[in-house]
């Protein structure tokens, strides 16, 4: 009997315990802004936030970024392809676009920098993904990975590249979707066949 009673108020309490789980999630309100009215674009491939705290979005037709208000960039601006499909921020509050043909670093006011063809030389012509470190900035493109180190800091060649050559040493594809640098020597990559972790060796 005692056993009867025991499993009885065992069940009771699961039971009231699912009941409470159930109002709590039922109580839960949702709200969905959307916000395709306020951007140009229609399609949204990347999303970032800058070191004050303003959000920037790649899109399909150019980048939009929110400072209490929108303000819309595209090719007239100084981007090389209005089709953004990466953004990154480094530590100096500029901010890094990649796009279907290049990429290009916003420095502020009327200030771009763009290095789309030594990236191309490089690497490939669609920019991915980007990954900012202090003193290296790394893309992710449809042609491997390419580093820019600003020859003011390193001795040799601002950019290099990564690609798939066939080896056991190398990428396992050239069509690169993701990267995060750990350090400014040592990223991961996420590529068309697989996860690599790319170490860079001073010599």
């Amino acid at each position: 009997m005692k056993a009867m009673r025991s499993a009885f108020l065992t069940a009771a309490l699961l039971l009231y315990a699912v009941a409470l789980c159930g109002q709590s999630l039922s109580s839960q309100h949702v709200t969905f802004t959307p916000l395709t009215d306020s951007i140009a674009g229609t399609q949204v491939f990347a999303i970032e936030r800058d070191s004050s705290g303003n959000i920037w979005v790649g899109h399909n037709r150019g980048a939009s970024v929110y400072m209490g208000a929108w303000f819309d960039y595209d090719t007239s601006d100084g981007l090389p392809d209005n089709v953004v499909l990466s953004i990154a921020c480094d530590d100096s509050g500029r901010v890094w676009f990649g796009t279907a043909l290049g990429a290009v670093r916003f420095d502020g006011d009327t200030t771009w920098f763009d290095p789309s063809d030594s990236i191309d030389a490089h690497g490939g012509r669609a920019v991915y993904s980007i990954s900012c470190t202090p003193n290296v900035t790394w893309f992710g493109t449809d042609g491997g990975v390419v580093s820019y180190k600003p020859s003011t800091l390193y001795p040799y060649s601002p950019y290099y590249g990564y690609t798939k050559d066939g080896t056991n040493d190398s990428l396992p594809a050239d069509r690169i979707y993701g990267i995060l640098a750990e350090t400014e020597d040592t990223i991961w990559v996420a590529t068309a066949e697989g996860l690599v972790r790319l170490v860079e060796t001073r010599e």
